[in-house]
C-alpha cells in the first residue's frame, strides 16, 4: 500500500484556487487551466452537457463529450463525502486491474491521467461540489456554493464510498492504518505482498462479506470473519459457501475497538484488539490486514429524490442504457452500479452515459462543434503457432484478443483461475488485437491523455494478461461443445476442456470491395477510408473536407450526422432509391444542411488526392439505373452497412438475436447456457467503443468467478492433459479421414482426431508417460522457439527495422507496399526478402 507523497497533495489542494490548507503546505496559490478559483460573485453557465463526479465514470464521459464537441462541464467536488477529487482511486494502492497498464499504477496517478486527458479535449473543470439540483424543468439547474449551471444533459457519476467503521488505529495519518493494512476492497487490494499468506480479517455479516472473505482466503493464510452478532443476514448460499471453507473462521458477537502496528516498526497493519459484546472480555488477534465489508453509500443525497433511487439509494437506470427516470438524465459508475463497483466497469458506463447524452442532445436538436487531433498509422504483431495437438484443462478459457478479453485475463487471472486465452490468428482477417491493431491513434480510452496506438494499447493489454498469469495461445478457436460440462472448445492443435468460458470475439466491420478500397499498394484504407466515424472522423486528414458514408440504415444516418461536425460537407451514398432508416433518423439526416444524398449510387473506385500524398482524394460513383459514372472529390470514406459478430464458431449453441449477436442476461454477461458469458462486440451493438468492451469483460470474469465458486471449481494445474474420455476434433480442412492417437491414460480408448493433413492414410501412435502432459514449461519454451523461428525467417538485424518485429509478414509487407515516400535501402531489401518468401 502507498502513501500519498506531499507533492501530489499539494497538486491535490492547488485545484481548489487558494485554498487555506494549501498555504499551510506552502503550496503556491495555483489554479489549473481547468478549474477556477471560487469567486465571490455567483456566476452562471450554460452548457450542452454537465458531469458531476471525478472518478474514472466521469472522466471518461468528459473525454467522449468533449471528444463529440459536447464542450461539457464538470464538476469534481472539493473533498465531496470526505474524499479528494478522483474519489476512491485517490485511497487505493497500486491499481494493477484497469487494462492498459502492465506494470500497474498508482491510484493518484491514473487519476491525475484521466483529468489530463478530460482537459486536453477541453473539458472545463471545476474543483466544486454540488450540493442541489432541479430537474423539474429544462434546462436543468446544479447549484454549487459559488456557480450556477444550466445544462441540456447531465451526467451524474458521484460513485459510492464504502462505509467504514472508526476506532482507534482506523483512519489515515499517524497512528491510523488505512491504506497500509487496512481497506473497504478486497478484489482491489487483496492481492498485495503485505496480504500474502498472512491472516485476514473481514468485517461484516452480509453477503459482500463472505464472498470478499472467500476471495482472500486465496491469499491469506487464514481469513477471520468478525461479526457484532450471532447470526449473519447473508443469503443461506453465501452463508454455507464461507463456513465450509476450511481457512476461514467466524468471530461472533464481537467488534473491533482498536488497530494497532506491527512488531518490526515498518508501519503496517499488526493487530487487532477484539471486544466481545456480550462478556466485554477483550482479545488480541494478529493479523496483517482488515477489510470492510459492511456495504456502500452512494452519493445521492445530493439528488434529493428527484431521480429514481432503489431501497439501498443508488440510481436505477433502464437495462443496458444509463438512462434515468427523467430525460435528459443519465447516470454513470458505481452511483448506479452496486454489483462490479470496479474502475473499468465505471469507465465503460461513463462511455455510455457519454454516447447516450449525445443520441439524446441530438434528439433534442441540441447543436455541437469542433474537435480534437487524430492520426492514422497501422501495425500488428505476430506470436507462435504450434505444431503439436494438445488437450487442456482449464477454469477459464476465454476466447477473443480485444479490450473485452484482456480485461477478462487480467480479472481472472488476479483471482487466481490460471484463463487459458485463445486471442485467434489472423481471425475474420484481422491479426490478434482486433480492430483495435487497423484503427488510428486511441485518444478515448481513459489513462492515455496524449493518445496512443491501437496496436500500442493492445500490446499493454496483453502484457498485462501475461504479468498476472494468463497463458495465450495465437491460434483460432473453430468449434465448441457446450452441451456437456466441462466445455470444450477445439483449434487445429488444441482441445480445452473448461469449466467456464468467456467469448469476447469482437464484431467486424462490414467493408465493401472495389479498386482502392484496399490496404497496401493502391488502397487507402486507413488513409482516407474507414468503418468507424466515431474512431476516426475527428482525423485531422477529415477536417473541413468533403467526406462520404455509404449506407442506407440508422448507422449511416447516425455516421453522416456526426461527421458533419468535421467535414465541409456530407454526402451519405445508397444503392437503392429509398433508405431502410428510421423515419426519426432519415428526418435528422435528410435535414441537416451539410448532408447531400446520393441514391440509387455505388462506389466503384477510389483515388488519390492531386498532391500526391497517397491519401484518399475522390471516389467514382456509379448510377445503378442508368449505368452513369461520375467523379466526386472526397477525402474521407465510410462505411456503416453494419457489422458481422464473430459468432459463427459457436454453431448456435448458445442464444442470439436476429442480427447473430450474443444475447445476454440484462445487467450481465450471462448467455442462454450456464457457465458461458459474452463481452465486448460480440454482445454489444449499440456502443461499441473499446472502454464499454474493457468494461463487460470485467464483469465476465467477475461472473465467471463467481459461477465457479456456486459448482464449487476446483484447482488444476494449467496444461494439465485429459483424455480419460474420447473426444473427437474436426479441423476445417478435412473431416473425412481419422489419426487415431493413444495416450498413457487410456490405452484402450482412441482419441480421434480429423487432421486436414493427412487425406487417406490413418496412423496410431502410442503416447509415452514423458509426452502424456503438456507442462508450462513446455509450453513457454516452445513459444519461445517457434516465436524465434519465425521472426528469423523475416527480421533483419539492424535496431531501425528490429522495431517492426512485432508485425506479421503479410502485414508488415503491405505497410511497405502502401507507403507513398521512397523507401529505404535497408526497407526495400526487407520488401524484396519478404515478397520471395511469399512467392
Amino acid at each position: 500500500m502507498c502513501w500519498i507523497s506531499v507533492s501530489q497533495l499539494k497538486s491535490l489542494l492547488s485545484r481548489a484556487g487558494g485554498f487555506l490548507l494549501g498555504s499551510a503546505l506552502n503550496a503556491p496559490s495555483l489554479t489549473s487551466s481547468a478549474s477556477s478559483s471560487s469567486p465571490a460573485a455567483m456566476e452562471t453557465h450554460k452548457t450542452k452537457v454537465c458531469i458531476v463526479g471525478s472518478g474514472p465514470a466521469a472522466h471518461t464521459a468528459a473525454i467522449y463529450a468533449a471528444r463529440a464537441e459536447l464542450k461539457p462541464l464538470l464538476f469534481e467536488g472539493w473533498m465531496a463525502n470526505d474524499i479528494a477529487p478522483g474519489g476512491q482511486l485517490t485511497t487505493t494502492t497500486d491499481v494493477e486491474n484497469f487494462p492498459g497498464f502492465p506494470e500497474g499504477i498508482l491510484g493518484i496517478d491514473i487519476v491525475e491521467k484521466f483529468r489530463k486527458q478530460s482537459e486536453r479535449f477541453g473539458t472545463k473543470i471545476f474543483t466544486e461540489t454540488v450540493n442541489k439540483v432541479d430537474f423539474s424543468s429544462k434546462p436543468f439547474k446544479l447549484f454549487t456554493d459559488s456557480r450556477t449551471v444550466l445544462a441540456d444533459a447531465v451526467i451524474i457519476s458521484t460513485g459510492a464510498v464504502a462505509k467504514r467503521l472508526s476506532f482507534a488505529g482506523s483512519g489515515e495519518g499517524a497512528g491510523g492504518f488505512w491504506n497500509r493494512g487496512i481497506s473497504a476492497c478486497a478484489v482491489c487490494d487483496g492481492a498485495a505482498p503485505i496480504f500474502r499468506n498472512k491472516p485476514l480479517v473481514v468485517i461484516g455479516g452480509g453477503d459482500s462479506a463472505m464472498e470478499e472473505a472467500n476471495f482472500l482466503t486465496k491469499y491469506g493464510s487464514k481469513v477471520y470473519i468478525i461479526h457484532r452478532r450471532d447470526t449473519f443476514r447473508a443469503s443461506k448460499i453465501m452463508q454455507q459457501r464461507a463456513l465450509s471453507n476450511p481457512k476461514i473462521e467466524v468471530i461472533w458477537n464481537s467488534s473491533v475497538v482498536e488497530a494497532y502496528g506491527d512488531e518490526n516498526g515498518k508501519g503496517v497493519l499488526g493487530g487487532l484488539k477484539v471486544k466481545n459484546v456480550v462478556t466485554g472480555d477483550v482479545s488480541d488477534l494478529k493479523v496483517s490486514g482488515l477489510f470492510f465489508a459492511i456495504g456502500h453509500e452512494p452519493a445521492t443525497k445530493f439528488l434529493d429524490g428527484q431521480l429514481e433511487v432503489d431501497e439501498d439509494g443508488y440510481v436505477v437506470t433502464k437495462p443496458g442504457t444509463t438512462k434515468t427516470s427523467v430525460v435528459g438524465v443519465f447516470a454513470a459508475g458505481d452511483v448506479q452500479d452496486k454489483k462490479y463497483r470496479q474502475a473499468i466497469t465505471a469507465a465503460g458506463t461513463g462511455c455510455m452515459a457519454a454516447l447516450d447524452a449525445e443520441h439524446y442532445l441530438q434528439e433534442i436538436g441540441s447543436q455541437e462543434g469542433p474537435h480534437s487531433e487524430q492520426e492514422e498509422r497501422l501495425s500488428t504483431r505476430i506470436c507462435s503457432l504450434h505444431a503439436v495437438m494438445e488437450t487442456h484443462k482449464a477454469k477459464v478459457c476465454i476466447v477473443g484478443s480485444g479490450p473485452a478479453a484482456h480485461t477478462a485475463a487480467i480479472y481472472a487471472a488476479r483471482a487466481e483461475l490460471t484463463p487459458i486465452l485463445f486471442e485467434g490468428w489472423m481471425a475474420n482477417d484481422i491479426a490478434p488485437g482486433g480492430q483495435l491493431t487497423t484503427t488510428t491513434d486511441v485518444e478515448n480510452f481513459p489513462g492515455f491523455p496524449d493518445g496512443i496506438l491501437g496496436i500500442d494499447l493492445v500490446a499493454k493489454l496483453r502484457k498485462q494478461s501475461e504479468r498476472f498469469g494468463a497463458k495465450i495461445f495465437t491460434e483460432t478457436v473453430n468449434k465448441v461443445d457446450f452441451s456437456s460440462k466441462p466445455f470444450k472448445l477445439f483449434t487445429n492443435t488444441r482441445t480445452v476442456l473448461a469449466e467456464a468460458v468467456i467469448v469476447s470475439t469482437g464484431a467486424v466491420a462490414k467493408r465493401l470491395s472495389f479498386p482502392g478500397s484496399g490496404e497496401g499498394a493502391g488502397g487507402f484504407w486507413n488513409r482516407g477510408i474507414s468503418a468507424c466515424a466515431v474512431c476516426d472522423g475527428a482525423a485531422p486528414i477529415f477536417r473541413d473536407k468533403p467526406l462520404v458514408v455509404i449506407g442506407g440504415g440508422d448507422s449511416a444516418m447516425e455516421e453522416a450526422n456526426f461527421l458533419t461536425k468535421y467535414g465541409s460537407k456530407v454526402y451519405i451514398i445508397h444503392k437503392r432509391d429509398k433508405f431502410r432508416a428510421s423515419k426519426i433518423m432519415q428526418k435528422r439526416a435528410l435535414s441537416n444542411p451539410k448532408i447531400e444524398v446520393i441514391l440509387n449510387g455505388s462506389v466503384v473506385e477510389a483515388y488519390g488526392d492531386e498532391n500526391g500524398k497517397g491519401v484518399l482524394g475522390g471516389l467514382k460513383v456509379k448510377n445503378v439505373v442508368n449505368g452513369a459514372v461520375s467523379d466526386l472529390k472526397a477525402s474521407g470514406l465510410f462505411f456503416a452497412i453494419g457489422h458481422e459478430p464473430a459468432t459463427k464458431f459457436l454453431d448456435g449453441q448458445v442464444e442470439l438475436d436476429e442480427d447473430g449477436y450474443v444475447v445476454t442476461k440484462p445487467g450481465t454477461t450471462k448467455t442462454s447456457v450456464a457457465g458461458v458469458f459474452a463481452a465486448g462486440d460480440v454482445q454489444d451493438k449499440k456502443y461499441r467503443q473499446a472502454v464499454t468492451a474493457a468494461g463487460t469483460g470485467c464483469m465476465a470474469a467477475l461472473d465467471a468467478e463467481h459461477y465457479l465458486q456456486e459448482i464449487g471449481s476446483q484447482e488444476v494445474e494449467l496444461g494439465q492433459v485429459v483424455r480419460a474420455t474420447p473426444l473427437t476434433v474436426y479441423n476445417e480442412v478435412s473431416t473425412s479421414t481419422p489419426v487415431t492417437v493413444y495416450n498413457e491414460v487410456s490405452t484402450s480408448t482412441p482419441l480421434t482426431v480429423y487432421n486436414g493433413a493427412s487425406t487417406s492414410t490413418p496412423f496410431t501412435v502410442n503416447n509415452g508417460e514423458s509426452t502424456n502432459v503438456a507442462t508450462k514449461t513446455t509450453n513457454d519454451e516452445r513459444e519461445s522457439n517457434s516465436r524465434s523461428r519465425l521472426e528469423n525467417l523475416w527480421a533483419l538485424n539492424e535496431r531501425d527495422i528490429a522495431e517492426r518485429n512485432k508485425l506479421s509478414r503479410i502485414e508488415l509487407l503491405r505497410s511497405l507496399l502502401g507507403k507513398t515516400e521512397k523507401l529505404s535501402e535497408k526497407e526495400e531489401t526487407l520488401k524484396n526478402k519478404l515478397i520471395d518468401e511469399m512467392l
